[in-house]
């Protein structure tokens, strides 16, 4: 009877070892494989056969580009869903504005969306939607770690269809922290990733807390906009005229100088210099982010040389 149980005990912990050891191996092997090649598409290895993942057939008619494609990953702009009324495209929205509101969605409080998420696909979709015309939608895919063994759990993908309409940023999710990544056991075959639609649910088990946005219609826990009426573009810098070297400044008349005590030099606490000084490095860090994926967007053929120059020159001008 005891041998029975140690043999059960042993039994168990060798199954919770393999699951863990399993789960770890599918995350290093799909991390290992997320390198993006500019204008290149990488197509990720199976972490259980070692072979090439190949993505099922589907109709793809509706994709129309890509502003943003690593092995796993996308940004795409695609036809607008049939029988809808036209979006308010192209739409600007700021990197850091998008990123906050996409940083306050949560489900069963937990951010839908990483740092590291945020960091990869929201410079996309704020180039996608400036991009996108009244008759197309943007969608997106995004994979990172969302479970209990926090850096070692399966990978999971979040989807996605993001779009302007009457003041309104709408985001309907498709997929939800899918452990897709599991699916692989036995198959070098995965399903394509499918973004949100308009006419129904893709996955109908979660719920999400809609943060800054509110929900679209009350059955529609997968659909969340957020209100653009209040949301202003980037800025560009307005420089007045120097004066030309002939004209000269109007001068008051000499007036009697009046004698002042002598004023103490005012000196800012050191915490509002502090806070300036990090609002400065935050805005560099934002601007530095948005030439490095403009520059990406020309290398891969999604923007014109044209055009690049000619927003490469807005963003500089808001130094």
């Amino acid at each position: 009877m005891i041998n029975l149980h140690r043999i059960l005990k042993d039994c168990l912990l060798v199954a919770i070892t393999a699951s863990f050891l399993l789960a770890f191996g599918s995350c290093s092997a799909l991390d290992s494989t997320s390198e993006e090649r500019a204008g290149q598409y990488v197509s990720p290895l199976n972490p259980y056969s070692g072979r090439k993942i190949i993505f099922a057939k589907k109709d793809d008619s509706e994709v129309l580009r890509y502003v943003y494609r690593s092995s796993l990953d996308f940004v795409r702009i695609e036809r607008i869903e049939p029988g809808v009324s036209d979006n308010t495209h192209p739409f600007e929205i700021s990197i850091d504005t998008l990123r906050q509101r996409l940083a306050s969605l949560t489900l069963k409080d937990v951010p839908v969306f990483s740092n590291d998420e945020l960091n990869r696909i929201v410079p996309y979709l704020a180039a996608a939607l400036a991009k996108a015309s009244p008759k197309e939608d943007v969608t997106f895919a995004v994979t990172g770690k969302h479970g209990l063994f926090g850096n070692v759990s399966p990978k999971t993908v979040t989807t996605a269809r993001i779009f302007d309409h009457d003041q309104r940023l709408h985001v309907i999710f498709g997929e939800m922290h899918n452990p897709f990544a599991l699916s692989l056991q036995g198959t070098d075959i995965l399903q394509p990733f499918t973004p949100g639609r308009r006419a129904e649910r893709i996955e109908t088990h979660w719920a999400l807390t809609p943060g800054m946005g509110s929900f679209t219609t009350a059955d529609r826990p997968d659909w969340i906009s957020f209100d653009t009426a209040r949301i202003e573009p980037a800025v560009e810098l307005t420089v007045k005229p120097a004066v030309k070297p002939t004209e000269k400044p109007a001068v008051a008349p000499a007036a009697k100088p009046i004698e002042e005590p002598a004023s103490k030099p005012v000196v800012e606490p050191a915490a509002t210099v502090g806070k300036a000084g990090a609002e400065v490095d935050r805005r560099t860090e934002e601007i530095n982010l948005r030439l490095r994926v403009l520059s990406r967007l020309k290398e891969s053929g999604a923007i014109t040389e044209d055009e690049y120059r000619e927003r490469r020159r807005a963003i500089l001008q808001e130094l």
